[in-house]
């Protein structure tokens, strides 16, 4: 009992600051100019402090307003929901496209690919392959040509396609266009 009297007697013993001291110190903009200085006098400021308590409750209560405003919309549950559904026997269906980031496969490239495209490949002269390398079909004398490397090693539509249908018909890797880019290759079916 009596460490809590001291205790109490300890907080009375801290003077307390000042609203004037507070006001100053505060971030809220305005009030250090609502709230009178320790040596202000009504006849020098009171005019100027009436007409920023003014302006600072005013902006006290917009936003005070504003929110209570807010909160009262949010609880009234406003909802729209517009839902136009139509059924169409015949839809302009977009292009589908897929992009094969993996251009060839190592299991399809040859001892004449890494010798031609070994530095696209990741592969130096010297250097084991690290997988088996597919017999060579070329002809001897024949020019590298990428498109026919992509051609061949590259995945066919056939093993990626496991199920297509469009407009309840199936849809086979036929209907699809190969496009060859620098980074990837692009399988695209179009509708129209």
């Amino acid at each position: 009992q009596e460490e809590e009297d001291e205790e109490e007697e300890g907080e009375e013993d801290i003077p307390a600051a000042s609203i004037a001291e507070f006001a100053d110190g505060c971030t809220l903009h305005g009030l250090n100019h609502v709230v009178p200085e320790e040596g202000c006098k009504l006849a020098n400021c009171g005019t100027r402090r009436v007409l920023w308590t003014i302006a600072f409750l005013f902006s006290v209560f917009m936003f005070l307003f504003q929110i209570a405003d807010r909160i009262l919309y949010y609880l009234e549950y406003h909802h729209i929901t517009m839902l136009d559904e139509q059924d169409m026997n015949l839809m302009v269906f977009p292009a589908v496209t897929f992009c094969n980031l993996n251009s060839f496969r190592k299991s399809r490239v040859t001892y004449t690919d890494l010798v031609f495209a070994g530095t696209m490949l990741g592969y130096q002269d010297g250097m084991d392959p690290g997988f088996q390398l597919a017999p060579d079909t070329s002809a001897p004398g024949q020019p590298f040509s990428l498109r026919e490397f992509f051609d061949r090693t590259s995945h066919d539509l056939d093993g990626m396609l496991l199920e297509c249908s469009y407009r309840g018909a199936e849809c086979e890797p036929g209907f699809f266009t190969t496009e060859f880019t620098q980074i990837f290759i692009l399988y695209y079916f179009v509708s129209g």
